[in-house]
C-alpha cells in the first residue's frame, strides 16, 4: 500500500480552501476527488497518523514539554509506533 506521492499543497483559494492537492508531473491534482483507490486507503493512514508522527518528531528535536521526561528508548517507541500507523499496520 503507497500514498499519494508528495508534495502536497493545501488550497486557500475560495470554495477550495482547505482541499489537499498532490503534484503529478506538472499539475496540481485534487486528490480528495481524483486519488485512485489504491492510494486512497493509504492516504487515510498517512493522514490519520500525522498527529503522532508531529508529536514524535517534536520529542526527537527536544520541542515538547514531554521531551525532558522520555528517555530515547521512549522515543523510538513513539517513533515506530507512528510509522506502523501511516503505514496502516495499527
Amino acid at each position: 500500500m503507497t500514498h499519494t506521492p508528495g508534495p502536497w499543497n493545501i488550497s486557500t483559494d475560495g470554495e477550495a480552501a482547505g482541499v489537499i492537492y498532490a503534484l503529478r508531473g506538472f499539475e496540481w491534482d485534487d486528490i480528495c476527488v481524483i486519488t485512485p483507490r489504491c492510494e486512497a486507503a493509504a492516504n487515510t493512514h498517512l493522514i490519520a497518523a500525522a498527529p503522532d508522527m508531529l508529536r514524535a518528531l517534536k520529542a526527537v528535536c527536544g520541542e515538547s514539554e514531554e521531551s525532558d521526561y522520555l528517555t530515547q528508548e521512549q522515543i523510538q517507541v513513539m517513533c515506530r509506533s507512528a510509522i506502523r500507523k501511516a503505514r496502516g499496520e495499527e
